[in-house]
């Protein structure tokens, strides 16, 4: 069982998505949940794709002036039990956390007892809780050889981002039914 933290954004939870698909995929056993917040786009997105989603009352540090910085860290207590409640519930085998303020609390929870844990780092320069986490996990994932600078070398393997299977499949078919291909890539946080 994988428990997949973190979200927000897409740039954070679809590359969770990716690795959840690759995990059910591998073993027909194999189960995924994931954790995020209410507000996160993991909210609407996760259900969609089928997994389950469990959440917790995180809220973020960065860039949110005083008075949301003195709510994020009042906030971050009620997390971190959210946290502990659900891994003891969950009891996952690894726990992978893909970036935004909500996979703080749980990946950190889960190093305190003693669940085998990751990062999966999607950017070249990481956000500030994938490097705070990148402290207390056991190896650190990155889509970019900079990313690595960032986190202590021996945990770091280079891997690329992973990629959804519709997007795969959309690419091969279209690679068959056309000789030319475009890709528009357009976004970024």
């Amino acid at each position: 069982k994988v428990l997949i933290a973190g979200g927000g954004t897409g740039g954070h939870l679809y590359p969770g998505i990716a690795l959840a698909e690759e995990v059910v995929t591998r073993h027909h056993g194999n189960q995924v949940v994931f954790v995020g917040t209410e507000r996160g786009l993991e909210a609407r997105v996760v259900p969609r794709e089928g997994y389950p989603l469990e959440t917790i009352r995180a809220q973020g540090l960065k860039g949110k002036g005083l008075v949301g910085f003195i709510k994020g860290l009042l906030a971050l207590p009620v997390a971190f039990l959210e946290s502990f409640r659900i891994l003891q519930r969950h009891k996952p085998d690894v726990v992978v956390g893909v970036g935004g303020y909500a996979s703080g609390p749980v990946v950190l929870a889960a190093a305190l007892m003693g669940i085998p844990t990751a990062v999966q780092e999607q950017n070249a320069l990481p956000g500030l809780t994938n490097k705070v986490l990148g402290r207390f996990v056991r190896i650190v994932f990155t889509a970019f050889e900079e990313a690595g600078s960032f986190f202590p070398s021996r945990k770091v393997q280079l891997v690329g981002n992973p990629i959804r299977r519709k997007l795969m499949e959309n690419f091969l078919r279209s690679r068959m039914a056309h000789e030319k291909f475009s890709l528009l890539v357009f976004g970024g946080s």
